[in-house]
């Protein structure tokens, strides 16, 4: 069963909940105000750059069409029944981004985006469960959930809709959300969402990559950085009678000499910080036209009043004993341990006044990574 607080405590979340069980918050944000309408939702879906989704539902039939949409097919649409759906509003919309924030006590590189979703009334995308970890922030209006078992991957799905819903869903409880209240839902809880009148909803996800995926990307990058003269070798092979038999004794070592290639902490390490700090829209990182000298940053600061993180960007730092690593939007950055306090600024920060970052700037090693940050596009004068 859910469980229902209005006094949140970080601390008992990490421990009894996250990744474990859903937790219904009160208030987690009182008197919230949503930082965007409607109005600017519909103008979103018609943007070509922007994923966004319509889901409509008739009586048990839902229906799935991807945007960009026009404006008349907005304002052509009925009163109630439908949801629309826009993905990582966060990149667009910095009070959306800002979002993110109240949940900071989880780590930076966990976040995927914040999806918005406005509904009419009945509106919702069906009963489904998610691979990952979700905290829904209900803004205007109000929605009913309802909350089933855990699925797994042999939980059968309609085959009728792209919309991966559930063949059979059996609500366990219900409760409403209403403004400011959360609901953490925790992967493959299936849940229901319904809109009781025209509402707003605010999805905070959070990446949560396959083994297969790690497996795929970190060997990936092995066999990028193995010889091409390493090869399979037969060591103390003899006379066979029969050629078509293989050797399992022989495949067992080289298994042997396979994991040991691939055990290697420091080496997943590497990759991990750059794979996790991938943006998921690279295009929308534009690097700087003319490259920026390291010895340019304190010119550059006394014209320009903001440096800014590129909003698609994404920061991640890691302490090792001999040396600091900073990635960034897929890069590694060494850096010794003097940077460490600037490093912590520029992954918790998302701006700074020119008079912030003299800070920044007072470290030589500082100044030629905000060169580089600068003129990647990670970073922004304004």
């Amino acid at each position: 069963m859910t469980d229902e607080v209005e006094l949140f405590n970080q601390q008992e979340f990490l421990t009894d909940y996250w990744q474990k069980k859903q937790l219904l918050i009160r208030s987690y944000l009182p008197h919230f105000k949503d930082p965007v309408d409607p109005e600017e939702i519909a103008g979103l879906a018609c943007e070509e750059m922007i994923e966004s989704r319509l889901v409509r539902q008739q009586e048990a039939n839902w229906s799935l069409q991807h945007g960009p949409f026009s404006e008349a097919e907005i304002m052509e649409l009925p009163n109630r029944d439908w949801t629309l759906l826009i993905q990582a509003v966060d990149q667009w919309l910095e009070p959306v981004a800002n979002l993110k924030r109240q949940f900071s006590f989880l780590p930076d590189w966990r976040m995927e985006d914040v999806m918005v979703s406005f509904a009419t009334d009945g509106g919702g995308v069906g009963p489904h469960f998610d691979n990952y970890d979700v905290f829904l922030l209900q803004g205007a209006g109000s929605r009913r959930w309802q909350i089933g078992p855990c699925c797994n991957q042999e939980t059968p799905l309609r085959a009728d809709s792209e919309l991966r819903l559930l063949v059979d869903f059996h609500s366990e409880e219900e409760f409403c959300l209403n403004p400011g209240d959360v609901l953490y839902i925790p992967p493959r809880i299936s849940h229901y969402g319904i809109s009781t009148g025209n509402s707003l909803c605010y999805s905070i996800g959070f990446r949560a990559p396959s083994y297969g995926e790690m497996l795929m990307g970190f060997t990936d990058q092995i066999i990028n950085d193995l010889l091409a003269e390493k090869r399979f070798v037969s060591h103390e092979l003899k006379p066979n009678g029969h050629p078509g038999e293989i050797d399992p004794d022989m495949l067992v070592e080289t298994l042997a000499e396979l994991v040991q290639i691939t055990n290697n902490p420091e080496q997943f390490l590497l990759w991990f910080g750059c794979h996790t700090t991938e943006p998921k829209y690279p295009e929308l990182i534009e690097s700087l036209e003319g490259a920026l000298l390291p010895d340019d940053i304190l010119r550059k600061l006394k014209t320009h009043c903001l440096l800014v993180k590129s909003p698609s960007s994404r920061f991640a730092y890691m302490t090792r004993p001999s040396v600091l690593h900073l990635f960034v939007d897929g890069r590694h950055f060494p850096l010794s341990g003097n940077a460490l306090e600037a490093v912590q600024l520029l992954c918790e920060r998302n701006k700074f006044e020119s008079s912030e970052a003299d800070f920044l700037i007072n470290i030589k090693e500082i100044r030629v990574l905000l060169a580089a940050l600068l003129n990647q596009g990670s970073l922004i004068l304004r």
